[in-house]
């Protein structure tokens, strides 16, 4: 499992690009489609227009998270 650094949320995904589904870990640890995750990327990032959030979607797979990535993610969550 790889992190997906999606904006204004945190996502989890196989590191096989191929498997097709998303994990929400702050719903519960939802399984979320590909639709579904490409849909609440659109969301929040404000895109409108869902195939932007498929394409953003697509672009966090090829780039999942670094170390360092997870740790900035981490001290920006308990920064007041």
């Amino acid at each position: 499992m790889v992190g997906l650094n999606a904006p204004s949320h945190l996502l989890i995904a196989p590191a096989d690009r191929d498997v097709p589904f998303v994990v929400d870990p702050f719903s519960g640890g939802a399984i979320l489609s590909t639709d579904s995750a490409a849909q609440l990327v659109t969301i929040n990032a404000n895109l409108g227009n869902p195939n932007k959030g498929r394409i953003l979607l697509k672009s966090l797979r090829a780039r999942p998270m670094t170390a360092q990535m997870w740790a900035a993610r981490m001290l920006r969550a308990i920064t007041p």
